[in-house]
């Protein structure tokens, strides 16, 4: 009886031994899939050049999910918006022909299509706060109403990406761990 029992211990343990050793391989295999999903998203990301305002040729780096963008209405578009100046994005504003959506004039006349708080500079955080609820919600020469009545009846296709800030040209030989990263959208109306 005795060598019963100690026969089903032995098989129980055995059982969860095997057990144990078929979850450990289907948690490295799910991890091994999504690390080669990633690494195959990042070979389809299509290179962009784009001209700053000074003529400047830099490169975009939009990353493709789906088939590269997704349809987006004004809900998305102000928290971006907020969040550019708290993390640091650009966003770019286009129209259906893919010209700059101008935003606001500068006082030297300059058309802004972007909101970029390396570009736009501002004294603290709560500046750049007032400017984009003046932008969003006050009467302006673009836009009779705000910016928000002007988008809140549009849809735009919503682009992402990133570039390195050392790498604007495409050329530079800082390492990959040195450079700074830049992420950028840009809305194109549709």
């Amino acid at each position: 009886m005795e060598n019963g029992v100690e026969a089903l211990k032995i098989g129980a343990s055995m059982l969860i031994f095997v057990l144990a050793i078929t979850i450990t391989i289907s948690c490295f295999t799910s991890a091994t899939q999504a690390l080669n999903r990633i690494f195959d998203m990042h070979n389809e990301d299509e290179y962009v050049t784009v001209k700053d305002e000074d003529g400047n040729e830099y490169y975009l780096n939009f990353v493709r999910f789906d088939g590269g963008t997704r349809e987006v209405g004004v809900e998305t578009i102000i928290p971006s918006i907020y969040r550019a100046y708290k993390e640091n994005y650009s966003i770019y504003f286009y129209n259906s022909d893919e010209t700059p959506m101008v935003l606001y004039e500068k006082e030297n006349g300059e058309e802004v299509n972007y909101i970029d708080l390396e570009k736009e500079v501002y004294p603290n955080a709560e500046k750049a706060i007032e400017n984009v609820n003046k932008l969003l919600y006050e009467e302006s020469e673009q836009y009779s109403n705000g910016l928000y009545q002007e988008l809140k009846s549009k849809t735009f296709i919503e682009k992402l990406g990133e570039y390195y800030i050392d790498d604007v040209t495409g050329e530079t030989e800082t390492a990959e761990v040195n450079k700074t990263k830049k992420r950028v959208i840009a809305y194109i109306q549709k």
